[in-house]
């Protein structure tokens, strides 16, 4: 048995209490296991001058891997898999894992608790994709755990971006009950609406064509701001919402005028 220092025989034994804490209640025999362990930290320290200090041990131990290792993959439930991620897993998972668990909770717990619980999957969900894109990779199956959050706010804010000016008289509209108030009232008033509605439509449409070609030139900040649902924006985009904006504005002229 080869010597090791107070330090290194702790973190021995937590070693290998993880190890059969992690395979308690499954067909793999522990004590197998466990001498097996020991046989390969032996072996691998086989040489050195001894006592073996914690740090020489512990690159002994990352190179053997997780203690988790040993249970069979069909014996392992999805939450234990989950936690496994969690504690043990890369840093890529551990935030997917966190962030669909704070999603999860939102839901629960909507809508007010729901509003502080996602604010923390947000977070964790950019945590996780600048993670990936830091790294030259892609989230690819841990965006299930992760884009719901991130497209939820994302789209919200693409909408008080579209909106505009707008969105105030709409919402004082909405306040004052304006709409149901016309509700029974002749043909002259509904045309006021008609051109009062004209006008809204011709502001979004001017908005658009001075949103567009900010957004051309800030092509990145608009990917960053509306991530995911923005990961292909290009200037063509911004090219046609600006044509968009163009003929929303033109139409509403002419029902205006017309009207």
């Amino acid at each position: 048995m080869t010597e090791l220092t107070h330090e290194a025989q702790d973190a021995l034994k937590t070693y290998l209490e993880r190890v059969r804490l992690s395979l308690r209640g499954t067909s793999v025999d522990a004590d197998e296991v466990v001498r097996d362990v020991q046989e390969h930290i032996d072996v691998a320290l086989d040489g050195r001058s001894e006592p073996i200090s914690a740090v020489d041990l512990s690159d002994v131990l990352e190179r053997l891997g997780s203690p988790d290792q040993w249970v069979p993959d069909e014996e392992v439930p999805f939450w234990r898999r989950a936690m496994q991620r969690i504690h043990h897993g890369p840093e890529d998972w551990r935030l997917s894992y966190l962030c669909f668990g704070f999603t999860v909770l939102g839901l629960a717990f909507a809508p007010f608790g729901g509003v502080v619980l996602w604010i923390p999957a947000y977070l964790l969900g950019r945590a996780a994709h600048e993670y990936a894109a830091a790294r030259g990779e892609s989230l690819g199956p841990r965006r299930w755990l992760t884009d719901l959050p991130l497209v939820a706010v994302a789209l919200s804010l693409l909408v008080c971006l579209l909106a505009g000016p707008l969105w105030i008289p709409v919402a004082i509209a909405v306040e004052e009950n304006y709409i149901g108030e016309l509700v029974g009232r002749d043909l002259t008033e509904f045309q006021e609406m008609a051109k009062t509605v004209s006008l809204f439509a011709a502001t979004i449409g001017l908005w658009w064509m001075i949103l567009a070609p900010l957004a051309a030139l800030g092509q990145r900040t608009v990917r960053w701001l509306l991530l995911p649902v923005a990961d292909g924006f290009r200037k063509r985009h911004a090219l046609w919402l600006g044509l968009a904006g163009l003929a929303l504005l033109t139409v509403s002229v002419l029902v205006y005028l017309a009207v």
